[in-house]
């Protein structure tokens, strides 16, 4: 009977272990606000201008994998500082997807967008870790 509960022992304290070490395992976790937002009447009646700012941070501890930021409809004009690889796609739906390969631990980009025709509405970003 003593060595089963040495067993039963051992197995517990090796499972409580291991979701400790999982518990404090480096992950990355991604943050995004929108610190700047102006819009603009310009004289001409027919021509109205929206500047947006998105900025997205990584305070995790490892990189973010496969960053993906979904729009509604797709932006009128943007770009990212500092400038960054990025690709783009369209869903069925309508929605505009603009997808980073990664945002290392600590980093930061902002996407810049211009609208004179179409709001941009930010639907979600993730990554491969969540939202």
């Amino acid at each position: 009977m003593e060595d089963l509960t040495k067993f039963i022992l051992t197995g517990l304290i090796s499972l409580s272990v291991g979701l400790l070490l999982r518990y404090f395992e480096a992950k990355a976790k991604l943050v995004y606000w929108q610190p700047h937002y102006a819009f603009f009447n310009v004289s001409d009646p027919d021509v109205k201008l929206q500047t947006d700012s998105i900025t997205i941070q990584n305070l995790g501890r490892r990189a973010a994998e496969h960053i993906e930021i979904i729009f509604k409809e797709k932006p009128d004009h943007y770009m990212f500082a500092p400038e960054v690889n990025y690709t783009t796609k369209r869903l069925d739906g309508g929605a505009y997807i603009i997808e980073l390969e990664n945002l290392g631990p600590k980093e930061y980009i902002t996407i810049h967008i211009l609208s004179f025709a179409t709001h941009p509405s930010v639907e979600n970003i993730r990554s491969k870790e969540g939202i």
